[in-house]
């Protein structure tokens, strides 16, 4: 049995969103909220509360990818922002660009947290019998992320494994903590990315895999 499939049927899942995000517009939507399952096949994991809003933040790299006709409106370079108009009566989903979001309302205050990605310290996976290691160390093996993420995400605990939405797994190497009496600073969020095998492994990515 893999680690994998040891922790996917118990990791809950929750939604973050790197820092260059893009508002979109929602036309004819009213400030709500759901309750939603943690897991999407395993009940026993629990709910959590999503926030939906008029206005919604996503991904830069999901705003590229929209198009006109798609009641969006998108520009070369850098997106700006997304007009939109809710079509809940299409249930034809497989045929829709899939979209990462948080509602952006003060109802729903985003969480500070760093996402961790290691690489491997030897950088070439299998060494030549006269070939020297030290040719292949010293690279950048570690990058930290930072993100927006929902707050429902103030629940997790420590070494707790969760899954991101479409970013993958991570542990929970510094749980979150109000502001400090002292420093008045709060404490974020760091998570260590736990591979998987899939191919999309380094910082910036998103995949619909997960």
């Amino acid at each position: 049995m893999s680690y994998l499939q040891v922790i996917d049927p118990i990791a809950p899942r929750y939604t973050t969103l790197e820092t260059s995000t893009v508002p979109v517009n929602l036309k004819g939507v009213a400030d709500s909220t759901l309750t939603v399952a943690l897991h999407p096949k395993n009940p026993d994991v629990g709910t959590k509360t999503v926030h939906v809003s008029k206005r919604l933040l996503i991904d830069q790299v999901d705003a590229k990818a929209l198009k006109e006709g798609e009641n969006a409106t998108a520009a070369d370079g850098t997106v700006t922002s997304v007009d939109a108009t809710p079509n809940l009566d299409n249930k034809d989903y497989k045929k829709t660009i899939k979209l990462t979001w948080l509602a952006d309302t003060p109802q729903s205050p985003m969480l500070e947290v760093f996402c961790v990605y290691f690489d491997h310290i030897i950088a070439k996976a299998v060494l030549g019998k006269d070939e020297d290691f030290k040719q292949y160390i010293g690279h950048k093996t570690r990058w930290e992320i930072p993100m927006l993420g929902e707050p429902e995400l103030a629940n997790v605990k420590k070494d707790q494994v969760i899954q991101l939405q479409r970013r993958g797994f991570f542990r929970v190497d510094v749980a979150p903590a109000p502001p400090s009496p002292h420093t008045g600073k709060a404490t974020p969020l760091v998570l260590f990315h736990v591979p998987d095998g899939h191919t999309k492994e380094m910082p910036g990515q998103v995949s619909d895999t997960y």
